[in-house]
């Protein structure tokens, strides 16, 4: 078959460098050439049910001898090999009664997938006949075709055409005992979001079926959805957010993507060539989107002066045919860092302007070519009370019949005179309203301070005044503190305070629980007791003690986090750290000294964080514990780690196959240890059995006096340094922290 070129090019499987992954891509090719041309696709993927097991020999037969040339003693080798074939079932050493199948070439024959593919090579000839593009890996079928979604008729003959196609296949397979899984069938419509938007509701029909596609489905081993997108890498050199827009009153498709560069640190300290190679990653990407593309953000790259930053961003933009449109100072130092890029030429952004300066970086006003979206509109009824008259309505009640001729039964003529006067000085109005999803904790006092915000607001952009900036932005901070206050008093009347204390049982007690399962082994290796080597190398006796600039070091690295026990916020610890060094310097020094933890700073907070939003809140199994610590307790415990690190390091202590928590042995060296061992394993003609295993709540069930035991035998923590972790570890206590309530 191979000298005479008699395999169908399209077909995967059974033979060298025509595998899944080489279909996959012909596929996934294919797509992307439609959609360079602006074409959308049609994807059917069609599965046999028990392919093989369901051939008919003699049509098999006779395919090779018209199809593939196989004849004279060759074909009556083929005859023979393929007939009068017998199996049994054996299970645990007992045999069924042999039994002879005339149909099928069942899996395990080295010549059953050949078999197969002779045996169907005439539907290649019914998807060209249709214009049909098609791939076949194994028994799974591929049938596309594009068309131009901007023409209505090009879509409905590519489902005429598809859909004739899979008639003329399915009619062949029933006449050459084959059938369709109809249960496996896939339909999918790939293209665009905005094409695919166009496209309104497209259904598939064969024969009396009607084929709904489907918005992804797995097929030659991966996911295809209707887009076709591709996972990109997180870039480390900035952040960006990506979301698309789809405007229906014209049917613009527009994507905006906001990005932000850190400025150099410390810890963000990435060369400009790496932010260069990361944005033109992201340019590439999106190559194939065919709408309005919109990339903004704080760039930290100085347009305009042609620096060799500007320059290269610049010769990047103009490969990728885009342009950037702020041209005015975005930044109090007056360098534009605020960028607006679009393709070239655009025709979504009319213009781009600056507004004033609220922060160092000022907002920048894009005018789009769009119909302002039309709102959900409802209506109401009112009447305006606050306009009756009332001396006129109390004139009007004298003189109605309710004083001059009173009926019988009163209350119902008191009811209609009054409904008829109100109705006469306000009467009903209906007016129309957007509206809006409800915030459920907001309420007519954020309403209030909301509405002042914006008056100030306009004051200050009238009058440009430095006064009334402050003015405004005092409101600013109120309004947000006003909605964080009611959001908390909102759940916390949601969570009764009984709820508090079911929280603070439940952890504890999970722990417990956890402990009691756990069977209690009686190998040495599981004894804490049992003796261990003496520690042959300088011991751990006691810690050095913490300068002031080291403190002062680990307070201003540390983050802002406030313990809700501490005296003052964190915030104003870093702001006064020249006096208030001295005395928590003090503090660890003489926890250190004396190898002794103070009690109060063995307090813990936890916190209750939902695990997933979706999950049952009511469920106290949903819920993570965070455990806060108070600010000098986080510090101290630095402090310490310093010492013991240095300690390990010094002696070899550490488990050179141990990652995370320690400095250059993170989740990515683990992994590349890992999958190294494993190649090397693959080179020398190996296999690999992998096991992986973890932990029930490990941090909270370690055992104190075992951990105490080991920091003493096997790492030499000894004297005034064991006892120092003993007091750390012994009569600890933790609350459940719920809205302000303990």
């Amino acid at each position: 078959m191979t000298e005479n070129d008699l395999y169908e090019q399209y077909q995967s499987a059974y033979r060298p460098l025509h595998s899944t992954e080489t279909a996959l891509v012909k596929v996934k090719n294919d797509i992307m050439f439609a959609f360079d041309k602006g074409h959308a696709v049609l994807l059917l993927s069609l599965d046999l049910s028990a392919a093989f097991d369901t051939i008919d020999r003699q049509i098999l037969i006779s395919r090779m001898s018209s199809r593939i040339g196989v004849d004279g003693i060759a074909l009556q080798w083929f005859k023979s090999y393929i007939e009068d074939w017998t199996t049994k079932v054996e299970i645990n050493g007992k045999s069924s009664q042999p039994s002879r199948s005339s149909i099928g070439l069942p899996q395990g024959f080295v010549f059953g997938p050949i078999g197969y593919t002779i045996y169907t090579l005439p539907v290649r000839d019914i998807a060209r006949q249709h214009n049909i593009f098609y791939h076949t890996d194994a028994d799974d079928i591929q049938l596309y075709i594009t068309f131009d979604p901007k023409k209505a008729f090009s879509l409905d003959e590519a489902l005429k055409s598809l859909s004739s196609c899979v008639v003329d296949i399915n009619t062949w397979m029933t006449h050459n005992r084959l059938k369709l899984n109809e249960e496996k069938t896939e339909f999918l419509v790939i293209g665009s979001v905005h094409s695919l938007c166009c496209l309104g509701n497209v259904t598939l029909n064969v024969g009396s079926t009607v084929i709904v596609p489907s918005k992804s489905a797995r097929n030659l081993g991966a996911y295809f959805d209707s887009s076709v997108a591709m996972p990109a890498t997180q870039p480390s050199s900035f952040e960006s957010i990506q979301a698309d827009f789809i405007h229906h009153n014209n049917a613009k498709h527009f994507r905006i993507i906001v990005l932000y560069r850190p400025p150099p640190s410390k810890k963000a300290n990435f060369p400009l060539s790496t932010f260069i190679d990361e944005f033109t990653d992201l340019l590439d990407s999106q190559a194939l989107f065919l709408g309005n593309l919109i990339i903004l953000g704080d760039f930290n790259v100085n347009w305009g002066d042609n620096s060799t930053a500007h320059s290269r961003l610049g010769d990047l933009l103009m490969q990728h045919d885009m342009q950037q449109l702020v041209n005015t100072g975005t930044h109090t130092s007056g360098h534009v860092i605020d960028l607006v890029i679009t393709r070239h030429p655009h025709s979504l952004i009319l213009s781009t302007t600056t507004a004033n300066f609220i922060s160092d970086h000022c907002a920048i006003h894009c005018q789009l070519d769009l119909e302002k979206p039309k709102y959900i509109r409802g209506q109401v009824t009112y009447r305006k009370i606050k306009t009756i008259d009332q001396v006129k309505f109390k004139q009007d009640i004298i003189a109605s019949s309710l004083f001059s001729n009173p009926v019988d039964p009163l209350i119902n003529q008191y009811n209609n005179v009054l409904r008829v006067l109100l109705d006469t000085h306000a009467p009903t109005k209906t007016c129309s309203i957007i509206v809006k999803p409800m915030v459920p904790w907001y309420n007519e006092d954020i309403a209030l301070a909301k509405r002042r915000r914006r008056q100030l607001e306009r004051r200050w952009r009238l009058t440009s005044l430095q006064v009334d900036r402050e003015i405004y932005k005092a409101q600013r901070e109120l309004v947000k503190v006003k909605f964080n206050n009611h959001k908390a008093n909102y759940y916390s009347d949601k969570i009764p305070t009984a709820m508090v204390d079911s929280f603070s049982d439940f952890f504890r007690e999970k722990i417990i629980k956890i402990r009691d399962n756990i069977s209690l082994h009686t190998e040495p290796y599981a004894d804490p007791h049992v003796e261990e080597c003496e520690f042959h190398q300088v011991p751990l006796t006691a810690f050095t003690i913490a300068s002031n600039q080291e403190v002062t070091k680990i307070i201003k690295s540390s983050p802002m986090k406030t313990f809700a026990l501490d005296p003052i916020p964190s915030a104003m610890v870093k702001e006064h750290i020249d006096v208030l060094v001295k005395p928590i310097a003090a503090i660890i020094n003489r926890s250190l000294t004396s190898g002794h933890f103070q009690d109060c700073l063995k307090k813990a907070l936890i916190t209750q964080v939902l695990k997933k939003q979706s999950l049952d809140k009511n469920n106290l199994n949903n819920f993570r514990p965070i455990y806060n610590l108070s600010f000098v307790s986080k510090v101290a415990e630095k402090v310490v780690v310093a010492r013991f690190n240095a300690h390990l390091t010094e002696y070899g202590l550490r488990d050179d196959f141990q990652s995370a928590y320690t400095s250059f042995h993170s989740v990515e060296t683990a992994l590349l240890k890992v999958h190294n061992d494993i190649m090397i394993a693959i080179d020398n003609k190996r296999a690999v059995l992998l096991v992986l295993l973890d932990l029930s709540a490990a941090f909270d069930t370690e055992d104190h006096n075992i951990l105490l035991h080991r920091l003493h035998f096997q790492f030499g923590v000894q004297e005034t340094a064991i006892n120092w972790f003993k007091s750390y570890l012994h009569n600890r206590t933790q609350s459940s922290h719920i809205s302000g309530n303990l």
